[in-house]
């Protein structure tokens, strides 16, 4: 196995981290508010991050040579992109609208590979538009579950009452892909030591912020764990593994098989938040896997061209 497919697998992990990202989030805003969570998450996690930098010394090195334009265009997309998908879960008005949420967010795997083409000067097939439409699709189907009112409910009148949370979780998807096109460019093969940084930036941020919320935040033992799963496994791992996937790995293929996500995280937001799944997701499952198939087939294989 080459180094560059072992990279590639660690976008798989990170995706595996990510997939229960909505589900752990909703009932931490439900009892910390939206500001206070990203503020411990993104704290815990940034430390956690930094502190693995610092104790390396290769890695402690490379922040000397970071690219100033990565640090700036990346660290900046990064920082609102997390801003958008937090605030989005945040207005979500009902568990089942997490779903959309989510689903809205999961686009951005689809617009990577679109972006990818101006960006980084990838090729593509015609067929590409029938492998987003496929994937896009099955996006939105694994949020049926297999009932009419429930499509309804999520997609049409839920826009109409809540078009806020579901316009921010869209922007947080294209800025997602924008910041993993613009990581592999600006940021080359190197780099992956800021993302910790990014991490850290964005909780102590928040951390000011919520300085001035007067209210007790609501502490148990499955609040703290919840809180802390989140932290290290799905921000400071997930965003670790991902960032060097994209800059080392396949970025085409991680993002294509990052397809599989909105389904695994409708599973987990089912599963976890105790909402009830429909036979739809098998479909869904389908469809987002073919779709992820065409568009990794469209593209021409080549190199990126690095600056």
């Amino acid at each position: 196995m080459s180094r560059k497919t072992l990279y590639s697998l660690l976008g798989v992990l990170a995706i595996l981290c990510w997939s229960s990202t909505f589900a752990f989030s909703r009932p931490l805003a439900e009892k910390l508010g939206i500001v206070r969570m990203v503020a411990y998450i993104f704290t815990i996690g940034g430390l956690f991050g930094v502190f693995s930098v610092l104790v390396q010394p290769v890695k402690r090195s490379g922040l000397v040579h970071l690219n100033k334009r990565y640090l700036i265009v990346c660290g900046l997309i990064f920082f609102v992109h997390i801003s958008c998908m937090y605030t989005a879960i945040g207005l979500a008005q009902t568990r089942q609208q997490i779903i959309a949420v989510g689903l809205i967010n999961y686009l951005w795997p689809g617009l990577t590979i679109l972006f990818s083409i101006p960006i980084l000067k990838q090729r593509a097939k015609p067929v590409l538009v029938i492998g987003l439409l496929t994937a896009t699709i099955g996006v939105f189907l694994s949020g049926i579950q297999g009932d009419t009112e429930t499509w309804r409910q999520l997609f049409l009148t839920g826009w109409q009452q809540n078009w806020p949370a579901f316009s921010f979780s869209f922007a947080g998807a294209v800025l997602w892909a924008l910041f993993t096109n613009f990581s592999r460019k600006l940021g080359g093969a190197s780099g992956s030591e800021a993302m910790a940084f990014f991490i850290l930036i964005v909780g102590l941020v928040f951390l000011i912020i919520s300085l001035f919320i007067s209210d007790v935040p609501d502490l148990n033992g499955r609040t703290i764990f919840e809180l802390l799963y989140m932290a290290v496994v799905a921000t400071f791992l997930g965003y670790l593994f991902w960032d060097i996937a994209v800059k080392k790995g396949d970025v085409v293929f991680v993002a294509s098989i990052s397809y599989i996500t909105p389904l695994l995280a409708t599973l987990w937001s089912c599963l976890y938040l105790e909402i009830t799944c429909g036979w739809v997701l098998w479909l869904a499952a389908f469809l987002v896997i073919i779709g992820s198939v065409i568009c990794k087939l469209s593209l021409y294989p080549q190199e990126y061209k690095l600056n």
